[in-house]
């Protein structure tokens, strides 16, 4: 069962990228969903506190008598928000805390603190945040995702093995995806499973299965 805002979600798809901002589409059994601020609660087994979801309602409509919602993490802007070019330049360098932090404020978002290492110079070109947050975490050897409860962290990937609560049911080559039942949100992309790397992870919500799409190690 998931809550979105203590109403009860019907039927949903939660998809969580390597890379990028997390995103849901719901069917909520509620008679109004706002637009703005909101949480979605995961139930998970076991009396376990359930996975909670930090993010933005971006859409909503009435339909058949209940409402369809889509939802971004954080405060939905990184992806949406169209930010103007601009430079910046060292004296003799400019720390990666100082761009991190300038993409914070302008965007909104919320930013684990960045890894101590700088740049010469950085110029931004016209398009939206997470364009940019790509290719300063590639210039300086990292990468970036959105983290559950809609904060944003950049990481060396290391692929540590998976150690969620989920079972493997089913390995699709052709796809390139893992049929998995988890417990809650137990599996998160980052991840290996023996070899196989997880790249992306979309849950069903209604049936409480997930697709772990993946790439293997080299």
């Amino acid at each position: 069962m998931s809550l979105l805002g203590g109403a009860f979600v019907l039927a949903g798809t939660l998809a969580i990228p390597r890379r990028g901002v997390w995103s849901v589409t719901l069917e909520v059994d509620t008679d109004a969903v706002a637009l703005g601020a909101n949480t979605l609660a995961v139930e998970r087994t076991g009396g376990a506190a359930p996975d909670v979801l930090t993010g933005t309602v971006i859409a909503s409509q009435e339909y058949g008598g209940r409402f369809q919602v889509r939802m971004l993490g954080g405060v939905a802007q990184l992806t949406r928000k169209i930010l103007q070019p601009r430079q910046w330049v060292g004296s003799p360098t400019v720390q990666l805390s100082t761009l991190i932090a300038d993409l914070a404020r302008e965007t909104g978002e919320a930013f684990a603190v960045a890894p101590s290492v700088a740049v010469p110079r950085w110029a931004r070109a016209l398009g939206v945040g997470s364009q940019d947050l790509t290719a300063l975490a590639r210039a300086v050897g990292y990468d970036w995702r959105m983290l559950l409860d809609g904060s944003v962290v950049l990481v060396q990937e290391t692929w540590p093995a998976a150690t969620g609560d989920f079972e493997v049911h089913d390995l699709d080559e052709v796809a390139g995806v893992l049929h998995v039942v988890p417990d809650g949100i137990a599996l998160l992309p980052g991840v290996a499973i023996d070899a196989l790397r997880v790249e992306r992870v979309v849950y069903d919500l209604g049936d409480g299965r997930a697709q772990a799409f993946y790439s293997r190690a080299p």
